[in-house]
């Protein structure tokens, strides 16, 4: 979409995250309308809006591949996490949600991330949408935040639902999307798109499960599942379910010949390292999918367990990678390391690309973002490291060990258009802000404690 906009950031340490790792260093990006239209030094662009970089480092935005924004209130209140109750506290907490609440929740969660340079979402809403006005509500917080997001639409039910309760409410929300489809704040949204959370491949539900696809499919919907059982993929294969519009989450019980039906068909696979690990699940799963070729994304989950910058979370995959590399090697009697014997499985621009483009395959704009080039989406973060010299020396490195907190993000872009700028969000004001994220947290609280 061109709208005739320009802007113009200037002489910035461009790290493109392409295939060859590609830096420029004071170099100016030119966007015209939603797009990367030219990149260079000097660029000549008369009428642009101009945005100094200089000094700072020009990335592509993070694109969160799971994540849980209607919770964003309950945050903090399971981080120690191991062998908590989480199912029975959110099969409380899911009722006592209104509308307004899925609205503030979603609102304050948006703006989070775009205060950290994450410029998308998969949004999983599989729990406060009991009923239609609480999606509505959802497309509100979406349209007015203005992340480009492919909203999950999930059921409420409980795992036990009856089949006589769960077929009704699993048309009636297929019926529900629809029904969105054709609604203009959806289709007059440059960055907001439908996706399918699908039920689970159990054997019971399978014929349910290939309805959903079929209906996802036939209306170009991206479709995630969470996949926390074994086998699960193994009958996604069966059932000839997977391809390159499927995104799969967690993924810790997958073996490797699942993983090798994942990277044959496109599906991505979503991790989401520190929720995974409070759980006391490995990273192992990760590593044999980035060597077998397996396209990655990732996200944070819920802030019901981690913090929203998805940063800390590539940080987290890599340091966890690396390890594991380390073990190798030492299992085997050798150090210190032979980069030749014991190549690493992921470099910092692996994690970081997959972190960007990887989720950009998860909402549906894989190959048109998560990379600063012509052409490309400019969904773009400017990250003004409070200690630039070194950070500029290496800014992958930097991105990815530093985990850059949001006062250093300066501008934040989404489809060119600026949603934070100076260090400021664009769209609301500090004190509305505050006053949602602080009123349903305190209600949500209240409905977690049983008080």
């Amino acid at each position: 979409m061109d709208d005739g906009t320009k802007i113009l950031l200037r002489g910035g340490t461009v790290l493109t995250l392409d295939d060859e790792a590609t830096v420029h260093e004071a170099t100016d990006v030119l966007i015209e309308g939603d797009r990367i239209a030219a990149i260079g030094p000097a660029l000549d662009a008369p009428g642009a809006e101009v945005i100094d970089a200089a000094g700072a480092i020009v990335s592509p935005g993070l694109v969160d591949s799971h994540i849980h924004m209607w919770q964003y209130p309950w945050r903090g209140t399971m981080q120690r996490k191991w062998g908590a109750p989480y199912i029975e506290k959110l099969y409380r907490m899911r009722p006592s949600y209104t509308p307004q609440d899925t609205y503030d929740a979603t609102v304050g969660a948006a703006y989070a991330m775009l205060d950290l340079g994450v410029t998308g979402a998969l949004d999983y809403l599989h729990g406060a949408n009991q009923t239609p006005a609480h999606l509505d509500a959802s497309v509100d917080a979406h349209v007015r935040a203005g992340m480009r997001v492919a909203l999950g639409y999930s059921l409420t039910l409980n795992a036990d639902a009856r089949d006589d309760v769960r077929e009704p409410a699993r048309r009636a929300r297929l019926e529900d999307l629809d029904r969105l489809r054709v609604d203009t704040r959806v289709l007059d949204s440059p960055t907001l798109d439908l996706a399918l959370a699908t039920v689970n491949p159990t054997d019971e539900l399978m014929p349910a499960l290939i309805e959903e696809f079929a209906f996802a499919r036939e209306r170009g919907l991206q479709i995630t599942i969470h996949q926390n059982d074994y086998g699960e993929v193994a009958a996604l294969h069966r059932a000839g379910l997977l391809g390159p519009d499927l995104v799969v989450v967690h993924s810790n019980p997958i073996s490797e010949r699942e993983l090798d039906w994942m990277a044959e068909t496109g599906v991505v696979m979503s991790v989401t390292s520190q929720s995974e690990s409070l759980s006391g699940k490995t990273m192992m799963p990760t590593r044999k999918a980035f060597r077998r070729g397996v396209r990655l994304a990732f996200g944070v989950d819920s802030a019901v367990f981690t913090p929203l910058n998805l940063r800390t979370d590539l940080k987290a995959v890599f340091n966890a990678l690396t390890t594991l590399d380390g073990d190798d090697v030492y299992r085997t009697i050798r150090m210190p390391v032979d980069p030749e014997l014991d190549p690493a499985t992921v470099d910092f621009e692996d994690v970081l690309r997959a972190g960007s483009a990887g989720g950009a395959y998860a909402i549906g704009t894989g190959g048109r973002q998560g990379v600063v080039a012509v052409g490309q989406l400019a969904d773009i973060a400017v990250i003004r490291p409070r200690d630039p010299e070194p950070a500029l020396a290496d800014p992958a490195a930097y991105l990815l060990l530093g985990a850059p907190p949001a006062d250093e993000v300066e501008t934040v872009l989404v489809g060119g258009r600026p949603r934070k700028r100076d260090g400021r969000l664009l769209g609301i004001e500090p004190e509305e802000l505050a006053e949602l994220n602080s009123r349903v947290r305190r209600r949500a609280i209240a409905t977690y404690e049983g008080r």
